[in-house]
Formats: C-alpha cells, structure tokens, sequence
C-alpha cells in the first residue's frame, strides 16, 4: 500500500483498509466453514438414509461454485468502516470465540432446515409423497417427477441458506448480529447476490434447469 500524500486522513484510511484485510479473511473462512459443514452433514445423512444424495454432483458444483469464487469475491469486496480503526487486527488468533460460535449455530440451524425440507416437505410443501426415496433413478412417470421436484426444494432450500449465510458472514465482530450494515455500499455483494438468485430463477422456472441440475420446473406451479 502507497500513501500519495502526507496527511493524517490518508493515514487513517490505509490503517482502515489494512485491517478489513485481515477481516475479510475472517469472513471468507467463516462462511467457507459453515458452508461445508452443512452440505458434508447434508450429503451423508442423505447417503444413509435415502441410500443417495438429494444433491447431484453438478448441484455440489454449483455449490461449491458459490463456497471458492462467489462468496470468496462478495465477502473480499467489503468496504471498511469507521469502526474498523478501534479493531486489534492480528492480536488474537484468526479463529476467535466467537467465530466458532457463529459457525456451530449456523451449522445446526442449516442443518435443521435441511432435515426439515427432506423429510417433512411432503407435508410442508402438499407434495406428492407416493415415491421410494430408494429409488436411484429419477424417471419421466409420476415417482420420478415427484423425486425431482422434492430434490429441487432441497436445493433451492441449500443455496438460499448460503445466500443469507454469506450476508450473515459480512460481520465477524463480537458485538453485531447481523451482516446488513453498509451492505448497499458494496456493489459486488449486490451483484454477486442477483447472480446467484437469477441462476435459480433460471434453473426452476425455464428449460434450462432440467439438463443441467436436473430441477423441475413444476416448482413454478406449486
């Protein structure tokens, strides 16, 4: 980092945004932590139990699509603030206390919904419930449709939870609880977040969803 001139302003302002490095870098791994936490609980309970994962490999891709560059690029884009130059940057260890509770809370809340979605979103959602979650295959008559659409809202349930996590990650502090302040300032945020929703808008309610994350667009009428 090169200060152009010498004033005091100049200063404060390099300190600032040498220190939301370091926060970023909280905020990247948080969000890299809860993130696969929730889909490795997901993925195995679904193994166990459906003798399958309710997310398919190109869905895990996406996903982790979503971990690496977009929550890498939204989170890194976050702009300082004032309150950045009263933080001790470096004196405490990269992981702190309450980090680690951020994380194990989110993880179980995830993972709570998620268990939720998969087996009681027949009732929740009026799905039809007359297929064999053993079935391996998702065909073209009414079971497989009906599995389809169920994995769909298993999806689409994921990755909003990941789009709230990753606004939820924006704060690392010990005394905030949420993620939303200057949060209009931070273009990329935005744009990373309209991408990811128009990529589900495009995946369940046109063509495109069905050969690519094998979704359904019956959700649209649901």
């Amino acid at each position: 980092m090169v200060l152009q001139t010498n004033e005091f302003d100049s200063c404060m302002r390099a300190v600032m945004w040498g220190r939301n490095i370091y926060l970023n870098v909280q905020r990247f791994i948080q969000f890299q932590m809860t993130c696969n936490f929730s889909v490795l609980i997901v993925v195995l309970v679904s193994y166990c139990t459906m003798t399958e994962s309710c997310l398919n490999a190109v869905q895990l891709i996406y996903i982790n699509l979503i971990m690496d560059v977009l929550g890498a690029l939204a989170l890194a884009s976050t702009r300082p603030s004032t309150d950045v130059a009263k933080y001790a940057a470096g004196q405490e260890k990269l992981l702190t206390p309450f980090m680690y509770r951020q994380i194990f809370g989110t993880v179980i809340f995830q993972t709570v919904i998620m268990m939720v979605v998969m087996y009681a979103g027949h009732a929740i959602f009026d799905l039809e419930s007359s297929y064999d979650s053993s079935t391996q295959t998702i065909e073209d008559d009414d079971e497989g449709k009906a599995k389809m659409l169920h994995f769909t809202l298993i999806w689409n349930t994921f990755v909003f939870l990941q789009v709230f996590n990753m606004i939820n990650c924006r704060d690392v502090s010990a005394t905030k609880m949420h993620g939303f302040t200057g949060l209009t300032r931070n273009f990329l945020t935005w744009l990373i977040i309209l991408i990811i929703v128009g990529v589900q808008w495009a995946s369940c309610f046109t063509f495109l969803g069905r050969p690519i994350f094998e979704a359904s667009m019956e959700v649209t009428y649901r």
